[in-house]
């Protein structure tokens, strides 16, 4: 035993140290570790202990023994190999015995008890935190939110103004949450912003300027931004997307248009030109680079949906207008630029998912009351249509549009809805091709190629040919001709079912025009089957006078088309076609009926020509003088289609060359121009007296024309036409000399720089003798010298009546 109050110091042996080492735990990157004891120096005669010490010595009343810092396990001595010598073992030396004389038998144990409760703590923790991080949390997320919770309890004193008292003054203060205090400066600040607002208009303006000019940048950098990088900077879109939220009253409409239409731009740039699937099944394995292609498009899918979820709740407003409700301009003006917006992606991108929720959401918007909102939304379903090659997109359209016109009371829609249908891409569609083929191709075939075709392996070699074909098309991204064609047919049928059913039901509405010029455009796909009911009706409504010129010209122009594809082979004569036809032609004239002359010009073409071994020499004579007529009434355009059409029947039917003849003997009874029957009006019995007018018409193409007729439309020498005009149809004519567009063709040539000299006019240039000496009279008179006479005269007339007075 060494002496009370000498220094002795306690080795800790290389075995025992090396033992500890062996056993010491180890802990994973981001685990919480708990930090090794370190024994705080104490004084002589201090016999209290530090409240943050964590002693995990235990005493004995015979020999003291001190445990080594962080070590909870037992050690065992026996079972232990010697450990080599090493340089890592160090010794360490502890005042065990100078620390027990100071300490208390109380304060011992005291120590021994705190040491078994915290040990028995950190086995909890350890299992807790065990379970946490099998849940994913962390170490850090388990602080930041103790020192939040710790935040928002405590308190923060504040000082008030002092009180005076008989003791003296008193000093006065007050405890506040600091999240109050917060709230308190946030206020104070916003009301120091209120304070500071702008007064006059002028700083208004400036300052609203100002919000403009930055959310500019603001957009401008975050597009730029996402397009730079757009795989790994996609989540940006979110950003734009919240700039929604941050738009104040003052540039509310300006803030919206300028977010939307650059988000409009943006997808149009990141969106691929296919629709994206999401083929990818949960828990499947995939390459790194395949998953975040696929995670690339799962978020630009999202925030696309997310922006068309904002645009239509955006236009929501202009549906609550068909109710008579009533909205303010800047709630309308808003929500127009959002249908805009919207129809713009959906004529950009077809393709793309979510086009047809955009189809659902805008057709209603094509029988709208507003004339500019059904405006914008028709023209956009036009190019829709003029531009989809697939037929996809345009045959969901048409779905839409006989569920809304289904929907409708009595047939109430504008006829914008039904127009929009016409700009349908239909050309090569026969609804009877199927059956025609497969008749044709049994006639065609050999007993041994029936017997293949019967024979199931040759099915089945079909079957996986067919199949490797469509895989092909896929990989290619190409739509095939089949899938074109199957499309197209689908359409037809829901756009003549539209068309049936509003000539049953609503023979009398608004729609005729445009059923009848759709039934027109589309009249070479009609099923033979309906051939006979559709001349009935129309036959009845034109006799019935329900229909107005215009309606009865495509509706004549219906039937012709038909009977001259398909329905040649049907015993069908259209003879009360032409007495309609030769009725209605008279109403176009040169004002706005001037733009249906190609209709009737079309209608003449099938059946003058087209038709012209089914139709008499009588027919033919009657149309041929009044499209001659026609063309003195109408503009130079029309005049120059007609004479093409005259000049085109006269090389046709060699008869009418009778009609240039002046003597009128030779016909039987008197032309009848007033009758309505072209068969019994006795054309041949009058002469084209029309060409001699039209030889002086304004226009020199006119001028050409009818003296290229009258001289029997000669191929060379005088009179003989240009290969220019004669290589052109009458609607193309028609279309060439437009003079919609203000220009004149040929350009007007302008006035002579010398003056005519009426002296050198020769007598076979005067029209009659009486003209001629006239003209010498004038050109023999001294005017200045008369005009002084009557002057003279009117002055000694004045003169004499006051002398008289």
């Amino acid at each position: 035993m060494a002496k009370k109050g000498a220094k002795k110091t306690m080795v800790v042996s290389k075995t025992k140290r090396a033992s500890h080492m062996k056993h010491k735990k180890t802990y994973k990157a981001g685990a919480r570790v708990r930090q090794p004891f370190v024994k705080p120096k104490t004084q002589l005669g201090d016999k209290t202990q530090p409240k943050d010490s964590r002693p995990n010595q235990q005493t004995n009343k015979k020999n003291p023994v001190t445990s080594i810092p962080g070590s909870n396990k037992k050690k065992k001595f026996n079972n232990e190999k010697p450990i080599p010598k090493t340089e890592e073992i160090v010794q360490d030396d502890f005042d065990a015995d100078e620390m027990m004389d100071m300490m208390d038998e109380e304060d011992v144990s005291f120590f021994k008890t705190k040491a078994s409760n915290i040990q028995q703590k950190n086995a909890n923790a350890g299992k807790k935190r065990k379970i946490e991080e099998h849940n994913g949390e962390t170490v850090e997320e388990e602080y930041n939110e103790d020192l939040y919770n710790s935040e928002l309890t405590k308190k923060k004193t504040r000082h008030l103004l002092p009180i005076k008292t008989k003791q003296g003054i008193v000093e006065q203060t007050i405890e506040v949450d600091y999240q109050s205090s917060d709230e308190e400066e946030e206020d104070d600040e916003d009301a120091e912003e209120e304070e500071e607002a702008p007064k006059s208009m002028a700083e208004m303006y400036a300052r609203r300027k100002q919000k403009i000019e930055d959310l500019k940048a603001l957009i401008g950098s975050s597009s730029s931004n996402i397009l730079e990088n757009p795989d790994e900077r996609m989540e940006h879109i979110s950003a734009v997307l919240k700039l929604y939220a941050t738009l104040t009253p003052d540039i509310f409409i300006t803030g919206f248009k300028l977010i939307s239409a650059s988000l409009v731009e943006l997808f149009k740039d990141l969106a691929p030109g296919f629709e994206i699937k999401m083929t990818s099944k949960p828990g499947e394995r995939l390459k790194k680079a395949t998953r975040e292609i696929y995670g690339n498009e799962a978020r630009l899918l999202k925030y696309y949906q997310m922006f068309l979820k904002k645009l239509e709740e955006t236009l929501s407003p202009l549906k609550e207008m068909k109710k008579k409700k009533a909205i303010d301009e800047s709630t309308r003006r808003v929500a127009v630029f959002a249908l805009k917006c919207m129809s713009d992606l959906l004529v950009s991108m077809p393709h793309f998912n979510f086009a047809k929720n955009i189809v659902h959401a805008l057709i209603p918007f094509t029988a709208h009351k507003v004339d500019d909102v059904r405006f914008l939304i028709c023209s956009a379903f036009k190019k829709l249509f003029k531009d989809d090659k697939k037929g996809e997109i345009s045959l969901h359209a048409v779905r839409q549009i006989n569920h809304l016109i289904k929907n409708k009371r009595h047939h109430q829609i504008p006829p914008d809805c039904l127009d929009i249908l016409i700009a349908l891409r239909i050309k090569d569609v026969n609804l009877d091709r199927e059956r025609e083929e497969e008749i044709s191709r049994y006639k065609t075939l050999t007993r041994k190629e029936k017997i293949l075709i019967m024979s199931k392996n040759e099915r089945r070699r079909r079957k996986k040919i067919e199949r490797l074909e469509k895989e092909v098309v896929i990989a290619r991204a190409e739509h095939s001709k089949g899938s074109k064609t199957k499309y197209q047919t689908e359409t037809v049928k829901l756009v003549f079912t539209i068309y049936f059913r509003i000539l049953k039901m609503a023979p009398k509405s608004g729609l005729m025009g445009v059923v009848l010029q759709g039934l027109a455009k589309f009249a070479h796909t009609i099923n033979v089957d309906f051939f006979t009911d559709l001349v009935e009706v129309f036959n009845n409504l034109i006799a019935n006078d329900q229909l107005d010129y215009r309606q009865c010209l495509y509706a004549i122009q219906v039937v012709l088309i038909m009977l001259s594809g398909q329905g040649e082979a049907l015993n069908i004569d259209p003879i009360h076609f032409y007495s309609h036809l030769y009725k209605v032609i008279f109403s176009l004239t040169a004002g706005p009926s001037n733009s249906n002359v190609p209709i009737a010009i079309d209608c003449l073409e099938n059946m003058l020509i087209k038709r012209r071994k089914k139709v008499s020499i009588h027919r033919v004579l009657a149309f041929t003088k009044r499209v001659s007529t026609l063309a003195l009434q109408v503009q130079h355009n029309s005049s120059i289609s007609l004479l093409s059409l005259v000049r085109v029947l006269m090389s046709t039917h060699k008869q009418t060359d009778m009609l240039l003849d002046l003597d009128t003997s030779s016909g039987s009874g008197t032309f009848l121009a007033e009758l309505e029957e072209p068969e019994h009006c006795n054309a041949g019995s009058t002469a084209l007296w029309e060409l001699h007018s039209l030889v002086r018409h304004y226009h020199p193409v006119v001028g050409k024309f009818a003296r290229h007729i009258l001289l029997k439309s000669p191929t060379t020498g005088n009179g003989a036409l240009s290969m220019e005009l004669t290589r052109k149809t009458p609607l193309e004519l028609h279309t060439q000399y437009d003079p919609s567009l203000l220009a004149f063709l040929p350009a007007v040539p302008g006035p002579a720089s010398t003056p005519i000299n009426l002296k050198k006019l020769s007598a076979e240039e005067f029209h009659s003798s009486e003209l001629e000496a006239f003209v010498s009279k004038v050109l023999n008179t001294d005017h200045m010298k008369q005009w002084e006479d009557d002057i003279t005269a009117q002055q000694l007339a004045s003169a004499t009546n006051g002398v008289h007075s």
